[in-house]
């Protein structure tokens, strides 16, 4: 059969008894081609021994494709929160719908392979249908009816901001929703997302993602294709469905109390921009895993520098072997509160039980505590930051040069900790009555050539 571009008709009938209806969008995808959104009805109806039967009646294909009746009955569901999740494949015979059952194809099809995964509350139903016509019509039909944008589970507020083209928006508070499936999966749900003040995109929502728990914290990391439904109130004042599939990633993490992620919502076959949001801030550094260093830092600026001043840097590992470095509630001299500045994602090698690391990365600073107002970080947009260092299980040494020369004409540059203190090389023997003899960086070398910090038999030495 020819491809075509799908419409799609829906009639409603009596409705069955003791039978939940549900209106709502269904959209037909065949070939990668979609259907525009269509009002249709859906009937759930609660069996007697708790199972459920689902009813797409009088579907339609086109203008001229009369399918039938799609009825899914023996439905298992789990309920969480007051949602009831399910999912079923089934082999079932589609009965003729209204009128002339000739009119109606699927009586002649015989069994067809259906996939139905959902779910529903008291108001509102979500679910995808997969029609398995692959034998007879060479295609398979995916039904998408309603969206995936159930608040339950997890509200999280906190500052949102979106960047496009390198320009950021001001942080505004919003909510999230996170939301964990029967399957120990989540889905996280951003509606009424919208672009200024002007653009209202829709509701996002991405759904089975996979988490990996370490002391308290889910830490999660997802791509996917999605569609974009439309927010409250008129449906045609809404971008998100006129797009079709948007590919999104969504990276983050969460706790109880406070979720962290970044999406990027790539609308360049459209729009020819990838929209960045960054939403809440990554100074998750009181959990178990961090190690807390505290020691002078100081701030130079311009060739000034400010007198040594006892601090505290968090460093995190993470699940998959980088590092997370915060600098919490940073400020420049009594008066400027600049923020949390947090990198991450840092590789780190490791030699004679020192690590040794370096990044560039262009971060969002966070505001510290009190009074979010007061912060200058969140004003700044991204900024490029340059981190350098070292570090043992005792002592942490490291360099952060903050760009802000696009906004302040100047560049920040922070020292914390002792480098000559970070060493951890002890105990070394005399290889045959010869000086071992390791460089600060922790190589090995044959001689001293140049002044400096060396480790002799496991003894500092300084060459002037």
């Amino acid at each position: 059969m020819k491809k075509f571009l799908l419409t799609m008709f829906m009639a409603v009938t009596t409705a069955v008894a003791m039978a939940n209806t549900y209106t709502d969008n269904l959209i037909v995808t065949i070939d990668g081609e979609s259907t525009d959104p269509q009002k249709t009805t859906i009937f759930v109806e609660q069996n007697a021994n708790g199972t459920y039967k689902l009813a797409l009646n009088n579907f339609v294909l086109g203008e001229d494709i009369m399918v039938g009746n799609i009825v899914l009955d023996g439905i298992t569901a789990t309920e969480s929160n007051g949602i009831k999740s399910f999912q079923t494949t089934q082999e079932i015979y589609i009965t003729a719908g209204e009128g002339n059952e000739e009119d109606w194809l699927g009586p002649m099809l015989g069994a067809i392979p259906v996939s139905l995964t959902g779910k529903m509350d008291a108001e509102k139903l979500y679910c995808t249908i997969d029609i398995d016509m692959s034998e007879m019509l060479e295609q398979i039909i995916n039904v998408v009816f309603g969206s995936d944008d159930f608040s339950a589970g997890v509200k999280y507020t906190d500052n949102l901001v979106v960047t496009i083209d390198g320009e950021s928006t001001e942080p505004q508070k919003t909510t999230i929703f996170v939301e964990q499936n029967a399957n120990g999966t989540y889905k996280l749900a951003l509606n009424n997302f919208v672009l200024g003040d002007m653009i209202q995109v829709g509701n996002i929502v991405l759904d089975g993602i996979t988490a990996t728990e370490n002391n308290g914290i889910k830490s999660f990391q997802t791509t996917q294709e999605i569609y974009i439904t439309a927010g409250e109130g008129n449906e045609e004042d809404w971008l998100g469905p006129m797009l079709g599939a948007i590919p999104v990633s969504l990276t983050g993490k969460m706790d109880a109390e406070k979720l962290y992620c970044t999406i990027d919502i790539d609308m360049s076959e459209m729009l020819e921009q990838i929209i960045n949001v960054v939403f809440g801030s990554d100074d998750f550094a009181t959990n178990n895993n961090a190690v807390e260093y505290t020691d002078n830092l100081i701030v130079t600026i311009d060739g000034e520098s400010t007198d040594p001043q006892e601090t505290t840097i968090f460093v995190e590992q993470n699940a998959n072997g980088t590092y997370k470095l915060a600098l919490n509630n940073f400020v420049l001299g009594d008066m400027i509160q600049v923020g949390n500045i947090v990198l991450d994602g840092i590789t780190a090698t490791e030699n004679n039980g020192i690590k040794s690391f370096q990044t560039t990365q262009e971060i969002y600073i966070t505001a510290g505590e009190g009074n979010e107002e007061d912060w200058l970080g969140p004003m700044l947009g991204a900024i490029p930051v340059s981190l350098t260092g070292k570090m043992d299980a005792e002592k942490l040494y490291c360099t952060i040069d903050i760009d802000m020369s696009e906004m302040l004409e100047q560049i920040i540059n922070v020292v914390f900790g002792d480098e000559n203190a970070v060493t951890s090389i002890e105990n070394i023997a005399v290889e045959n009555g010869e000086n071992v003899i390791y460089d600060i960086t922790g190589r090995k070398v044959k001689e001293i050539t140049n002044a400096g910090i060396y480790i002799v038999n496991g003894k500092k030495v300084f060459v002037k």
